[in-house]
């Protein structure tokens, strides 16, 4: 369960991700994003885009749920953050118990890689945001 940037409260469960919206459930994939065909998934964190574009990481991938179209990337993401330049960046693991692993940054140029430990090239503030993408 979240509150997500447009102030609402958003819950995953069970390949769902629902909305409060005035003391009602609204299923999103039943109706603001496209779902994704046949898959099953477990919303662990979220993040809500500028454009609309739900970002869920789900363990064992990374979904953008966008309105119309839905995308999946092969990253164990554990959690995500949409910077305010709107690249995502998700804290992942390598699939070795207890390392950590990293920091992955998406944008539309490139994805790059950093270690939980990393100076990352970002301003004072949002490295604190993401540091707070850690266990």
């Amino acid at each position: 369960m979240q509150l997500l940037a447009d102030g609402r409260l958003h819950v995953g469960a069970a390949s769902k991700v629902f909305r409060i919206d005035n003391s009602e459930l609204v299923d999103l994939l039943a109706g603001d994003y496209a779902p994704l065909e046949d898959e099953l998934f477990r919303p662990l964190h979220m993040a809500l885009a500028a454009n609309g574009d739900l970002w869920v990481a789900e363990g064992h991938r990374l979904l953008r749920l966008g309105q119309g179209a839905s995308q999946t990337y092969p990253y164990l993401a554990a959690a995500v953050l949409v910077a305010p330049d709107q690249s995502v960046w998700i804290r992942a693991w390598d699939g070795v118990a207890d390392s950590g692993c990293c920091f992955y940054h998406l944008d539309d140029e490139a994805v790059s890689a950093y270690h939980l430990d990393d100076p990352l090239p970002v301003p004072p503030e949002l490295a604190a945001q993401i540091q707070a993408l850690r266990p």
